[in-house]
């Protein structure tokens, strides 16, 4: 059990790592301008430079196979209701990556990917890990 709270716990730290690079960095360095409509101000974000974001992909990339060995450790119920809120975070945080660069993951894409997966008898790894 140490073994897989270890993992568990880099994984979360990776999410940490990656969200933190995502929306704290670029919100925090906001400008503040006047709104054209006269009252109030708006804050525009910073974009993010591609250093910053291929880091924070990479990180949000490792959490999300942290947590996928962890599941394919010890498939079990209980440790699926455990784990299953932390992967929707890495999946976000993977998908917020492709949404930084122009691109998108659709609901769509990634079902159609996890039928091919599931036909596909010979691919034992989840399709969301082979987003990278």
């Amino acid at each position: 059990h140490g073994l897989a709270l270890a993992k568990s716990i880099r994984a979360r730290v990776y999410c940490n790592m990656a969200w933190s690079i995502l929306f704290f960095d670029s919100s925090v360095i906001g400008i503040d301008e006047p709104s054209d409509g006269g009252g109030g101000r708006v804050i525009k974000s910073m974009p993010i430079k591609p250093d910053q974001l291929k880091i924070a992909s990479e990180y949000a990339g490792s959490a999300l196979k942290l947590y996928e060995t962890l599941l394919a450790d010890d498939p079990s119920s209980a440790k699926l209701l455990v784990i299953k809120p932390s992967i929707g975070r890495a999946l976000s945080l993977v998908a917020s990556c492709y949404a930084k660069t122009g691109s998108s993951v659709t609901a769509e894409g990634l079902f159609q990917s996890s039928i091919d997966n599931c036909i596909d008898s010979s691919s034992n790894s989840s399709p969301l890990t082979k987003l990278d």
